[in-house]
């Protein structure tokens, strides 16, 4: 028989707020112009130095399991921060981390969660509504460069760079970057649109010259949703049959059924 842990109110809130308490520190190391960087070793790659919130709490991982609780709930919110925003996430995952152990002082002094969550809830929306008022849209290259600065630690070079990519793709265009095997930081843009594979079949070549897929004129499906109803499917061909054009479907994924109709459908010329 498994012996289990037993843990009582005190210690687990205790325990929690620890967890938070080390992962804030940490990530308060980083913080601002100033922050300090952090060496990550795990022996089985090369050292890593980085500042960033997403990274370094990526990495950490306590041994103990209330602890860790603490920990996962400063992660959670890092991570959802990276995803919508992709930057501030130190000081997001700090004053969360602060919140959240305050929060559990006041609970385990008596408060009411419902009050207390409704309180933030409150605060929330007041901050938001003084952040509106004081913000301004981001229009001139010197803001774009001040920022990107700060964003990329102080770097100005990797800052004017980031710039020079704003004006060439737009505010709405696509900016990534990637670690290079030369010893300098340049700016590479691609233009038009890149897709990472071709046709999913060799039956939709039409070229056998070339081993393409050509059409011209055709109408372009774009989804980001798998296709895997085969109503669906016959759907997007009946509609494709009234306008008598050549189909050209962008998505995630696709099932083989779905495939298998298409595939009949072009054989037999109906689309």
């Amino acid at each position: 028989m498994k012996i289990k842990n037993i843990s009582y109110r005190d210690v687990i809130i205790k325990q929690i707020k620890k967890g938070l308490h080390d992962t804030t520190n940490i990530l308060s190391l980083t913080l601002g112009p100033r922050g300090k960087n952090i060496v990550l070793w795990d022996k089985t790659s090369k050292p890593q130095i980085i500042n960033d919130g997403t990274s370094i709490i990526n990495k950490i991982n306590n041994q103990n399991f209330v602890e860790h609780i603490g920990q996962f709930l400063v992660k959670d919110v890092i991570f959802n921060v990276n995803d919508s925003v992709g930057d501030g996430t130190s000081t997001t995952g700090i004053l969360a981390g602060n919140v959240l152990s305050r929060g559990l002082s006041l609970i385990h002094a008596g408060y009411t969660p419902f009050y207390f969550g409704n309180g933030i809830f409150k605060c929330t929306n007041i901050l938001l509504n003084k952040l509106y008022k004081i913000s301004w849209p981001l229009n001139n290259n010197k803001d774009i460069l001040n920022i990107a600065t700060n964003s990329s630690g102080g770097d100005k070079l990797l800052g004017k760079l980031i710039v020079n990519a704003y004006k060439r793709v737009g505010t709405d265009g696509l900016i990534s970057i990637e670690t290079s095997e030369k010893n300098e930081t340049s700016l590479i843009v691609y233009g038009g649109l890149q897709i990472d594979r071709g046709y999913v079949s060799h039956r939709f070549i039409n070229n056998f010259k070339n081993s393409t897929c050509e059409f011209n004129e055709s109408s372009i499906l774009i989804t980001d949703l798998p296709i895997n109803n085969v109503k669906e499917a016959a759907a997007i061909m009946q509609s494709i049959l009234q306008i008598d054009k050549p189909l050209l479907i962008i998505s995630d994924s696709i099932s083989k059924k779905c495939l298998n109709a298409f595939l009949v459908n072009n054989i037999d010329k109906n689309i």
